[in-house]
């Protein structure tokens, strides 16, 4: 049994990732992503991981190469992607009269902003705590046993971590090496493998302060909590929620009986594995594109693009044998069920 400092540390970094997690694609993402604002929680949640977190790998694998990759650089570059991309669209109105018309919104949100502020009291937030539990997305019956089931698989793997500090594979050690490299400015080393998920340890590693060691640790556990939210979501969204107990067998599957049905060892199931990460971008990526087809909930086309570079650059194999040939799928089956003008407008 290793000391108690150790379990302790373990959790509180566990904590501090998952705060900076929610943080980051829940409450910052939205500044960013007109779009996703007025979506549900655990949708805005999604879209801003596809969103955001595909940018945040493409960037530093942008960075990187340029060799100016830190801290500083990519959030001025996350600062200046949408900035940018704002002045392309009012590109008619001139630099001049754009920052004018800029700085004047920022003055007018500002001062409506000190106008409107009541300040907050006990019954607001009771209000505000009791509007949240009554919210049917998040107090459904069967959202909560996902939940439940996502953090007992969660759990399960994050047990074995704490019960031994030290790393179970010699893989760990090449893991660091590369979060190490790309700190040098070494995106592929003497490895041609993407470094997506060793980018996203980096980056993590910079806003929490936990050590990229600690992160590799704790990530097969954390990222399995992800993943299982976001096969509930998607097997929701596809079976058009038919099925109330489809997607809950979906996730687990792969949440509680992982040893009896899939193909991988325990180690690559609680230290960091770059197929998990792969997947908490391609499940998304198919659920944004097949409801674009479709025609509901319908998101600008650079989710689907982002999604797949993300892909791309975090497993090869999640990208071209499962990622590519299922997007491809979605095309053939949507076109024959009569979606041919919605494939049209994704398109044209």
């Amino acid at each position: 049994m290793p000391e108690l400092s150790y379990t302790i540390e373990a959790l509180f970094a566990a904590t501090r990732i998952s705060v900076w997690f929610w943080l980051l694609f829940v409450v910052i993402a939205p500044v960013f992503l007109e779009h996703i604002r007025e979506l549900p929680q655990i949708e805005k949640m999604i879209y801003s991981w596809v969103g955001i977190g595909g940018t945040i790998i493409i960037s530093i694998f942008v960075l990187t190469v340029l060799n100016i990759f830190d801290f500083i650089s990519i959030v001025l570059l996350l600062l200046l992607i949408p900035l940018v991309m704002d002045i392309l669209k009012n590109r008619d109105m001139g630099m001049i009269a754009y920052f004018k018309q800029l700085e004047l919104n920022t003055v007018v949100s500002h001062v409506k902003f000190i106008e409107n502020y009541e300040g907050l009291n006990w019954k607001d937030i009771k209000g505000k705590i009791k509007e949240w539990f009554t919210n049917r997305t998040w107090a459904n019956t069967y959202t909560l046993i996902a939940f439940v089931i996502a953090l007992i698989g969660s759990l399960s793997r994050m047990y074995s971590a704490l019960e031994n500090a030290s790393p179970f594979s010699r893989t760990w050690y090449t893991h660091l090496d590369r979060i190490k490299n790309i700190r040098l400015q070494e995106y592929f080393a003497d490895m041609p493998d993407p470094g997506g998920m060793h980018s996203m340890v980096s980056l993590f590693s910079m806003l929490t302060q936990v050590s990229p060691e600690m992160i590799l640790h704790l990530m097969g556990a954390l990222t399995s909590f992800f993943l299982c939210i976001i096969v509930f979501w998607a097997t929701k969204d596809l079976t058009k929620n038919e099925y109330p107990l489809a997607p809950i067998f979906a996730m687990s599957i792969y949440a509680l009986v992982p040893m009896l049905f899939l193909p991988l060892s325990l180690d690559l199931q609680i230290e960091a594995n770059s197929l998990d990460l792969a997947l908490c971008f391609a499940i998304p990526t198919i659920t944004i594109f097949i409801r674009n087809l479709r025609g509901s909930y319908k998101s600008p086309r650079s989710y689907v693009l982002i999604g797949f570079l993300a892909t791309a650059l975090t497993n090869i194999f999640v990208a071209c044998i499962v990622l590519l040939p299922t997007l491809l799928l979605a095309l053939v089956a949507t076109s024959r069920r009569g979606y041919f003008p919605s494939l049209v407008r994704e398109f044209g």
